[in-house]
């Protein structure tokens, strides 16, 4: 059976363009970041170097899969209680069901639960 090929995203612009796709999600800025928020309630930071990126999020069911690459990569991975801190070039690839994973398990620990029934229906 053939390996099921993987999608991969590369870039700050990805996180940037999923995380906008949420109800009632705006940007606005926060210290040296960019926080993207639903109702006022922070979900992602984003921060942006010239050829680089970091990511925070909240994870639940992905924090083990955060932890395994903190493990492998400390520099760039940092699992903190509440908060994963992310670093990478803006020409890495990522796949692609791990950016939306992480980004939708932030907005859903994060978001007023009006906002997850709007997005769950």
């Amino acid at each position: 059976m053939p390996k099921k090929k993987t999608s991969q995203v590369s870039g700050a612009d990805s996180w940037r363009v999923i995380a906008m796709g949420y109800p009632e999600t705006e940007a606005t800025p926060s210290c040296n970041k960019t926080a993207f928020k639903a109702r006022k309630k922070s979900f992602l930071f984003l921060g942006e170097e010239v050829d680089s990126y970091n990511v925070m999020v909240k994870l639940g069911d992905s924090r083990p899969e955060a932890e395994a690459l903190a493990a492998e990569s400390p520099e760039k991975v940092s699992v903190g209680p509440h908060w994963i801190t992310a670093e990478f070039t803006e020409d890495e690839l990522l796949p692609s069901e791990m950016v939306q994973r992480w980004v939708d398990e932030s907005f859903r620990l994060v978001a007023p639960k009006t906002l997850i029934k709007k997005l769950d229906s």
